[in-house]
This record gives C-alpha cells, sequence and structure tokens, in this order.
C-alpha cells in the first residue's frame, strides 16, 4: 500500500494493517487446504477489527470490547463456525475485499 504524504498518520498505520491483515489471510488459505484434506476440522478463523488493549489505547477509533470479543469466538467454535466476523468493521473489510481497491478505499476511486 502507498501512503501518501498528506494523510494522517492513523490513514497509514491502517493501510499497513490492512496489508499485514491481507497477507495473513491469504497464508491462512494456503495453510488451510492440506489440513482440509487430512480430515482437521477448520473451527474459529477469528476476523476482528480493533479492540480496546493498551496497544490501542491512543486511537480514536470504534473499539470492541475483548471479553466480548472472546465469548464469541469460544460460543461460534463451539457451534462448529469456520469463520468469525466479530465485528461492523471486519464485515465492512471483507465486503470490501470482494469490491477491490474502491471498496475498501472509496476516496480514491
Amino acid at each position: 500500500m502507498l501512503a501518501r504524504a498528506r494523510e494522517p498518520t492513523i490513514w497509514r498505520a491502517q493501510g499497513l494493517l490492512l496489508a499485514g491483515i491481507l497477507a495473513a489471510v491469504n497464508g491462512d488459505r494456503g495453510a488451510v487446504q492440506p489440513l482440509l484434506e487430512q480430515g482437521t476440522s477448520l473451527a474459529g478463523q477469528l476476523d476482528d477489527g480493533y479492540m480496546d488493549t493498551d496497544m490501542t489505547r491512543h486511537l480514536d477509533v470504534p473499539k470492541s470490547d475483548p471479553a466480548a470479543i472472546a465469548k464469541l469466538a469460544i460460543d461460534s467454535i463451539a457451534a462448529g463456525e469456520a469463520e468469525i466476523i466479530a465485528d461492523e468493521t471486519s464485515r465492512r473489510v471483507l465486503a470490501g475485499l470482494s469490491a477491490g481497491v474502491a471498496g475498501l478505499y472509496p476516496q480514491v476511486a
């Protein structure tokens, strides 16, 4: 992701975070197929945005309660869900992935 000089630091940080998320998701997908082929069940890929932790305390963005995310994850894994979309940020990012760059960043379209 290229960050423009005029963009605020938070925008650049979010771009780097998104690039990391995309790399992790793509890496996870490549690792999953061999596991499925050997009969391993897949449950609990957790997609979450910002959680209210020490690491994010300086960010002025909506944050999820870590306890609520943990409960959702445990309940979802127990229910056998393969993917857990934990918050609105994750829903928006995942929806935008199929829409390309313009879907993720409407301001650049």
